[in-house]
């Protein structure tokens, strides 16, 4: 397999030569990579060529040029008060149970996840004791008091993000009020 950037570089030559940008593409456990060493590839749209060197059964052959899209959900979380590591629960066409630690301050962390397209819903499910749940958004929705986000919609080849937020302890900031 040959993979390009847009289904536009992707060149219709027997041997692979042309196009911008070409390199295999390696799936591990249902996640693209543009190589086994590379991680995974963000969310956009893409285009792969298969070729066949041919044995002596049969013949070589290089196949046209077909797009796919690679769709991701990326987590924020905001950690004001420490840093801890925070569960969550992904469920739709892809469930996923991520988990997220924080470092520097304020408590900041990331992850960003492949997913096929559709409606989900996050959850944050993992609160370590003496933090508080302060507000979610999913998707540019309104802020939300969770701990899970309403259904939200992530388009084919595009990126999705939920940001959650969290205070520990004796934390200022009343939900009712800021919500």
């Amino acid at each position: 397999f040959r993979f390009y950037n847009t289904l536009a570089d992707c060149t219709d030559d027997s041997t692979f030569v042309g196009g911008t940008t070409k390199g295999t593409i390696a799936l591990a456990a249902g996640v693209a990579h543009p190589s086994d060493a590379a991680a995974g590839l963000t969310a956009g749209h893409y285009a792969f060529k298969a070729r066949y060197n041919g044995d002596s059964n049969n013949n070589a052959v290089v196949s046209s040029c077909e797009d796919f899209n690679i769709t991701t959900l990326t987590i924020n979380k905001l950690a004001n008060g420490g840093n801890d590591t925070f569960g969550y629960t992904v469920t739709g066409p892809t469930n996923a149970s991520p988990s997220i630690l924080t470092s520097g301050t304020p408590g900041t962390g990331s992850i960003t996840i492949q997913v096929l397209p559709g409606s989900y819903t996050v959850g944050e499910t993992t609160i370590p004791s003496g933090w508080n749940l302060v507000g979610l958004t999913c998707n540019g929705n309104s802020p939300e008091l969770g701990p899970t986000s309403s259904p939200f919609n992530v388009p084919a080849g595009q990126n999705t993000v939920c940001d959650f937020e969290n205070t520990k302890g004796g934390a200022t900031r009343t939900q009712g009020f800021w919500g």
